[in-house]
Formats: structure tokens, sequence, C-alpha cells
């Protein structure tokens, strides 16, 4: 391999069959300057391909829903190859968040498809600033790729690359059916702990919740910051400073600027992911919803709240290494149809107005779904309050739910819905999971069947 270049390599066996590896372009810290990256590449495997596809590859292959177990063991094994590297900055969209709505895509009330799920589908890379060996057992751990050290920069003292990785939930049989729906589930942890599978496994309780009834589901990894990972790279306005809100800011959770950067980074990687493989996956890319627990749940109040250009356009390949891995899918939109937030606030989206002094909650906001716990004291009612207040401002629907005698972390999935806008309401109790999915699918326009 010749160095500063990118390379598709196509590796065929005497059987028929092809592995197929995108890799990435990458930048070093400065402009211009090569650097050495080993990436950690998925392979799909599958007959030969007539042609290799014609629109830029994000640099790892298509999920793939062959043959072989439908459970949760059915992902590929990946490889790790080293690679020469260079890559240039690319400007990000400047535009506003546009409101998608789904266009009555079927789908169904009660369990109707097997699941296919595919772990471990990278889609993108993020540099971790100061990474220790992982513990054995410890599903907070983030991997630092092996040789991929590189110079250290301010805040930043010994940055390394770490594989950004999903799991896609497809139904199965639910082809005729024509382009699903999308959902995007964003585990807990206070962007701190936990993994794609989140505590107690709710994230993967979620897309199969919401796979077996028609749609497709991804839930994905995102950096942490902790004693493990050293925090990841932000940018430098986003670095070592204090939360910007005041004390009058009563919504309880109030992480760092630089824990939320690149956490919520991620997380739009990922769906800008997903719509490019909108094809692949059968994939309905103007109709996906989102929810979250905790942290995830204030990630997903900024989702209905965000412009497509924020986390993105902050850094450049001049400045992080791992630039390149997003720019394939930079021109795909963020944008989500309509978001469950399972004990959240808008603590995120506060963040990034405050900084820039832009009022998100004004435009572009998509229908929200509150849920909290009464006895919560992680998410204050403040902080829902407040958000419901920010979004009738702007005239887009936000309900508020209410679980009476459960906490924080008891919400989600069995709370049992009690309130709505602080009016009991009667009935057989519903649990917090099934509330969300009728509600989501309401807001997102679809037609479901009983």
């Amino acid at each position: 391999l010749k160095p500063c270049q990118s390379y598709r390599i196509i590796f065929r066996t005497d059987r028929g069959s092809s592995c197929t590896a995108e890799l990435y372009t990458m930048s070093g810290y400065s402009a211009g300057r090569c650097a050495l990256a080993t990436i950690l590449v998925a392979a799909t495997v599958g007959p030969v391909a007539s042609a290799p596809p014609s629109r830029p590859s994000s640099g790892w292959p298509a999920p793939h829903r062959g043959s072989g177990s439908l459970d949760s063991s059915g992902s590929a094994h990946p490889t790790v190859v080293t690679v020469p590297t260079h890559g240039s900055p690319i400007t990000a969209a400047n535009s506003g968040t546009t409101l998608r709505r789904g266009a009555g895509q079927t789908v169904y009330r009660d369990e109707t498809f097997g699941v296919h799920v595919q772990r471990g589908v990278p889609y993108a890379l993020g540099v971790l600033c100061n990474p220790v060996p992982c513990k054995p057992g410890d599903i907070s751990c983030e991997t630092v790729l092996p040789g991929t050290h590189l110079a250290a920069e301010p805040g930043c003292p010994h940055p390394a690359f770490t594989n950004l990785t999903l799991d896609v939930y497809t139904p199965i049989g639910a082809e005729s059916l024509g382009p699903r729906p999308g959902f995007v589930a964003t585990h807990s942890g206070a962007y701190a702990v936990n993994n794609e599978m989140g505590d107690k496994g709710e994230m993967d309780v979620a897309c199969r919740h919401f796979a077996s009834r028609g749609f497709v589901a991804i839930t994905m990894v995102y950096r942490l910051t902790n004693g493990q990972t050293g925090g990841a790279l932000a940018p430098a306005n986003w670095s070592g400073i204090p939360s910007p809100l005041t004390s009058a800011w009563a919504g309880g959770f109030k992480p760092a600027p630089q824990t939320i950067w690149p956490a919520v980074r991620d997380t739009k990687a990922a769906i800008r992911w997903l719509r490019g493989h909108a094809a692949e996956l059968n994939l309905a890319s103007t109709s996906i919803g989102a929810g979250g627990w905790s942290a995830g749940a204030s990630t997903t109040v900024y989702l209905a709240s965000q412009r497509d250009r924020d986390f993105s356009a902050e850094m450049s390949a001049a400045t992080d290494p791992a630039f390149a891995s997003l720019s394939p899918y930079l021109g795909e939109s963020s944008a989500i149809s309509a978001g469950v937030v399972w004990a959240g606030n808008g603590v995120v989206t506060d963040t990034i107005d405050a900084l820039d002094g832009v009022n998100r909650y004004a435009t572009s906001t998509a229908p929200l779904a509150m849920y909290r716990g009464s006895e919560d004291v992680t998410m204050t009612p403040w902080a829902q309050a407040e958000v419901q207040r920010m979004f009738n401002a702007s005239s887009v629907w936000c309900d508020l739910f209410g679980a009476a005698g459960v906490g924080h972390s008891s919400l989600f999935p069995g709370g049992n819905v009690t309130s709505k806008n602080s009016v009991p309401v009667g009935g057989v109790p519903v649990p917090v999971m099934n509330h969300s999915y009728t509600w989501i699918t309401t807001a997102m326009n679809l037609t479901v069947k009983q």
C-alpha cells in the first residue's frame, strides 16, 4: 500500500463469495500531514456483486440481512487492518433541521415479525483523549484501536481512535410492506457509563419492541467520559469549561459541555449513517423516530430541537483526525420525525443554546412525549414543564406523561402511565414502553394495524 491513499479491498473465495472492506481516508491533527490509522472493518459475506456501489461509501460494509442466526449472535466478527491515511476539510451543511414526518407506512400494534439482529456494525470513528486498558466485564469500556495513538493536543493528552458501532434490528418478512419507518434508541448512563445495550438491556428491549412491529431500529455506542476513556475529543470552546447554565436552570442532571459534545456528535453520526443505508435496510428515510433513557433521553430532546449542522460543523479534518469517517454522510439529515423521552431533560439543547445564543426551540422542532416517574430525583418536574413550555411557544406538540410511584431507574420499560399533562388517566394501566409506541406511531403519522 502506498502512503496517503485510500483503498477498496475485495476478498474473493473459491466458493464464489466475497468480503469487501471500504477503508477510510483520514487526516492527522495538522492539515496536510499523513497519519497511520488502524481501522476496524466488519466484512459482509455473500455472493460476489456484479459491480461495487457507485455512491461514496462510509468506509464500512452495509449491514447484511442474509442467512444465519436471527438472534443476538447474528453479527460478523471484525478484522483489524492498518492503512495509510489522509484527508481534507469538509464543509458541513448549513441548513437548519427539516421536520420529517411519516407518509402512512404500515406498522403493527402487536408483535408480528421475527427480528434479525446484527451487532457491532461500524458507523464512524471517534477520538478518546486519555484511555487506559479495559477491565474484564466493564460494559462502559471503549477499546482503543491498536497502533492509533496520535500526537497530543491541548486537553487531549494521549489521543487514540476508538471504533464506534451500532446494532441493527430489522423485521423479518416485512419487505412486502415497502420501506420501513426507523427508530433510534439512545442508552442511558450520564454520558459516562453503559453501552449500546444500556442498563439492564433497555435499548435491546426497545429495539426489539419496535422491530417486531415493523420498524428498522438501531442503538449505538457513543463516546463516554470516565476514568477509562479519559474523555473524548471536543471543540476547544466546549473543553474544560463548566456548564454555561445558571443556577436558575433547575432541570437536575447537568453534565459539563465536554461530556455532551462527543456523545451527541456520535448519535447524530449514527442517524446519518442510517439514512445513508436506507436502500440496503429497506428504510423510509423520511420517517425516523427516536427515544432514549436518562442521558439518552436528554439527547432525544435535543434531536427534536436540533439544527442539522450542530455537532458536525464545529470541527474539521484539521482538528479531528476521525472527521473523514463522518464525511460520506454529512449530507444526510440527522432530523427525527418525533421523539419519546424516558426520564430526560433539555440540558443538551439548553447548553448549546447558551454557548452560541441560538434558540433551537424556536424553529424546526419535532413532536415530543416526555415520561417521568413521580419519585425521580434526577430529572425534575421543572425539567419537563420547561421543555413543554418551549415547545408550546413554537406551536409544536409536546405531551408530559407521569408514572406514579416509580423513580428514575424504574420508569423504563416497566412503569405504568398514570397521568397526561398533569391530569390523571383512568382505565387499564399501560406500561411506558407500550404507551410510547402508541404515541410515537401517531405522531409519525403511521398506519397501525391491529
